[in-house]
């Protein structure tokens, strides 16, 4: 039976606690708790599985893009070859039987620089919200913009 069914049945037997025997509502009870331990750990079991694929998941995503990367630079780096050549060959444009190349006189300028080198003036400042300063105010009762808190349950598993 579900966590869902078994905490139904609990409830349900909670509400009539009044017309059960004391002794039959303490056995019931018990077991209805006992199979919820059961179920609790059945979900956890689920869950570490689920952690484990989404673990699984972030290290191939990882992997992926590594690889997405390098593919990337050996594109830029062919694209490149190409560039140089019809450069170096005085021309701009080659038209072969797949292809038109275009090569431009002008080139793209990239910036290379080590950033622990740099001045502070070479960074962009970008805004960030102080989530704790806008908690401390939401629970005076300040109006922080559309902020609002939400209650959630936390739970400690060992």
């Amino acid at each position: 039976m579900s966590v869902y069914k078994l905490t139904g049945k609990l409830l349900d037997l909670q509400n009539h606690a009044d017309d059960i025997d004391p002794t039959t509502f303490d056995d019931t009870a018990d077991s209805i708790k006992l199979n919820l331990g059961s179920e609790y750990d059945d979900v956890m079991n689920l869950i570490t599985n689920l952690k484990s694929d989404v673990d699984g998941i972030d290290s191939e995503k990882k992997r992926l893009t590594l690889r997405k990367n390098a593919i990337n630079k050996n594109i830029a780096y062919l694209r490149n070859i190409i560039a140089q050549s019809i450069n170096a060959s005085g021309q701009t444009k080659v038209k072969t039987a797949s292809h038109t190349y275009s090569v431009p006189g002008t080139f793209k300028y990239e910036v290379v620089v080590n950033k622990d080198t740099l001045p502070s003036s070479y960074f962009v400042m970008k805004p960030q919200t102080d989530n704790a300063l806008i908690k401390e105010d939401l629970l005076k009762g300040k109006v922080v913009g559309d902020g609002k808190l939400v209650k959630s349950l936390r739970m400690t598993i060992r």
